[in-house]
């Protein structure tokens, strides 16, 4: 039924729930797991003004945080997921658009996401990324809560 199956995680517990879920469903589908990790940075004080002029933005972030978080993520996931033998990706940007990107450019046949609760505010003004997942994939997308 399902031959790639794409798991996001920002290391979240609901992202380690959906990391559980994804890595049960490529056992039992004997199916390859791509485990997926986005760090996006306008959500660690980007100026996007500096970013269109080009210019070095200058991040709160000593050099290799991203990385060792990344790296992070990935152990934890990996540990959620049951230890199933993945690959890890690791991409920048906006989160749905590098879902639904590298879910096409792998032909992933399922994405699994955990949700998150924003707030009722908050998600009216920004939307979730599960939420912008389901409306852009092309493919189905499994939202773990």
């Amino acid at each position: 039924m399902f031959h790639h199956i794409l798991v996001c995680s920002d290391g979240s517990e609901q992202a380690l729930k959906a990391a559980y879920m994804a890595g049960e469903l490529a056992r039992t589908y004997h199916a390859n797991l791509t485990l997926l990790t986005v760090f996006n940075p306008w959500a660690v004080g980007y100026s996007a003004s500096i970013l269109n002029a080009g210019e070095p933005a200058d991040l709160p972030l000593q050099p290799g945080y991203v990385e060792e978080m990344e790296a992070e993520i990935e152990r934890r996931t990996r540990d959620a997921a049951g230890k199933i033998e993945c690959r890890c990706l690791r991409e920048m940007g906006h989160p749905v658009d590098q879902i639904v990107n590298v879910a096409l450019r792998n032909h992933v046949d399922l994405i699994v996401v955990g949700s998150r609760g924003l707030g009722r505010f908050k998600s009216q003004l920004l939307g979730s990324v599960s939420e912008g997942v389901v409306h852009h994939a092309h493919c189905p997308v499994l939202i773990v809560r």
